[in-house]
């Protein structure tokens, strides 16, 4: 999708993580490895947003051929527009820890 055509989508930020632990996930019926970090955040996201309020997620890892690096080297570069023209952009920094519950309670 040309991003000239101002097409309507959200955005993932996520921490990428260890991608040595890799899942498999579906999306529009293709199958993507991804990392688990990536995958927790997903299935995160599916159980808190409504489909009927869900737009299309460009998420770097996907959207992005990661075998590529000419067209990584492209992307990378028009990031920031990518994140500046999207709906809304959704933060996943990880699943819980032990620590977490203080630090969210305190911000």
């Amino acid at each position: 999708v040309s991003l000239d055509d101002k097409p309507r989508f959200s955005a993932l930020s996520y921490v990428w993580g260890d991608q040595t632990k890799r899942k498999k996930t579906s999306i529009n019926g293709q199958v993507f490895k991804v990392g688990k970090n990536l995958y927790d955040g997903l299935i995160n996201i599916q159980r808190r947003i409504s489909h009927d309020r869900l737009l299309p997620i460009w998420i770097d890892a996907i959207c992005i051929n990661q075998d590529d690096d000419t067209e990584k080297s492209e992307q990378v570069q028009i990031m920031g527009t990518i994140f500046s023209q999207c709906e809304f952009v959704v933060s996943w920094l990880g699943s819980g820890g032990k620590d977490s519950d203080i630090a969210s309670t305190y911000l």
